[in-house]
């Protein structure tokens, strides 16, 4: 569902060279590989179809924002850069991050419970 709203133009993914690195990690963390090859995907299939439907942006540090995990303000500043509304991720730190007036940090979940059912 959320990849059809980002290959009709509803949704706008961003990437830096930084998120990428970062993808490129958990999909190889052993329970989302499995996912991947039980679906007949390739780690490098997932990151060609990222790199052709999303917006490459380069990596700025603009602020530092969660001091657990300093590596997740690369999302932050993505964010900022790309003048985005929403960031999705599982990710605890950026979950339980300072709210930020610009932005919302949200589980994919929430974004199709809360998100989709009222602007798409």
């Amino acid at each position: 569902a959320l990849f059809d709203l980002v290959e009709d133009g509803r949704i706008t993914l961003v990437l830096t060279p930084k998120i990428l690195k970062e993808v490129k990690r958990v999909l190889i963390y052993p329970k989302i590989f499995r996912a991947l090859e039980k679906s007949g995907l390739t780690v490098d299939e997932v990151i060609s179809y990222l790199l052709e439907n999303s917006v490459l942006y380069e990596d700025v540090y603009l602020l530092r924002w969660i001091d657990q995990d300093p590596t997740d303000d690369v999302f932050i500043n993505a964010a900022l850069v790309s003048r985005a509304l929403w960031i999705l991720s599982r990710d605890k730190h950026l979950l339980h991050s300072h709210k930020h007036p610009l932005f919302t940090v949200m589980s994919p979940h929430h974004f199709f419970m809360r998100v989709l059912t009222h602007y798409f």
